[in-house]
């Protein structure tokens, strides 16, 4: 399946607002450190998750050369994720016209794309055994 496909499956899974998840703060500023402070933690976490994949590829129990290229294709998928997010939240930011709702509108972008792409990092960790004690 081609990528581009995927990631329109994977946007059109997307919730329509993450913004709303903030809305309850008094004021604009308190509801953007909101959105930066769940985009900062989903962050942590998807460093966190990746990292605990690699080292579960590492401790994989198969042939080393099955090893290097999981790890190396698990390596190159975070980076066109990134890539890709960046792309796309640019994008949804651009939808505001130079706004002062920009900035929220990538946040929220970022939070969504990152709650995704967290929960496919738990079903990719399932996959490998943990290493052995």
């Amino acid at each position: 399946m081609r990528i581009e496909l995927l990631m329109a499956i994977f946007l059109l899974a997307a919730p329509i607002s993450v913004l709303a998840a903030c809305s309850d703060q008094s004021d604009h500023s308190l509801q953007r450190k909101c959105l930066e402070q769940k985009e900062a933690a989903l962050s942590s976490h998807i460093r966190a998750s990746e990292d605990i994949i690699r080292a579960r590829i590492s401790g994989w129990d198969q042939e080393p050369q099955y090893k290097s290229d999981a790890l190396a294709l698990f390596n190159s998928a975070s980076e066109k994720f990134r890539s890709f997010m960046t792309a796309q939240c640019n994008f949804e930011a651009s939808s505001a016209a130079g706004g002062n709702g920009a900035g929220d509108m990538r946040l929220g972008c970022r939070i969504s794309l990152s709650e995704r792409y967290l929960g496919s990092l738990k079903a990719q960790a399932a996959r490998f055994s943990p290493p052995h004690a």
